[in-house]
């Protein structure tokens, strides 16, 4: 499956964005999006969707996205890949947990960000959270 996005944890959002902004815009990257006043931002190039997110609240859920799996948020790393179907957001969820992966959010819809996605969620053997998900835009 192809990488959907990769998402670093931080906390100081300033310093962290304020580097990948500039390391990155000689490639075509710019903030795309800015969520939960300004905790979780977005960077993609012109033309495709944000592929590296950077948030500054790991450990603990924002307001608005309560929905979420508690500890979805934590670990210095988040890895998200894209499913095709449903089905394939259950395989992988079922093969993680079957081979030493823990449960951080089995599969179901998500609602709270820009698009609409049916995804599931498992710490891996080290305990980086690991996404795949079917999205379509809302």
């Amino acid at each position: 499956m192809p990488l959907d996005h990769i998402a670093l944890h931080t906390k100081d959002i300033v310093q962290l964005s304020a580097f990948y902004e500039a390391a990155l815009k000689p490639l075509g990257y710019e903030e795309r999006h800015s969520v939960v006043e300004g905790a979780v931002r977005g960077y993609g190039t012109p033309g495709h969707p944000a592929d590296l997110w950077i948030s500054a609240f790991p450990g603990k859920v924002p307001a608005g996205f309560e929905e979420l799996p508690v500890g979805t948020w934590g670990g210095p790393i988040h890895i998200a890949f894209k499913a095709e179907t449903k089905e394939q957001v259950h395989a992988f969820h079922e093969a993680a947990i079957a081979n030493g992966g823990q449960c951080n959010g089995p599969p179901g819809p998500r609602t709270q960000t820009f698009v609409t996605e049916y995804a599931a969620f498992v710490h891996d053997p080290d305990g980086r959270n690991i996404e795949v998900n079917y999205v379509t835009p809302k």
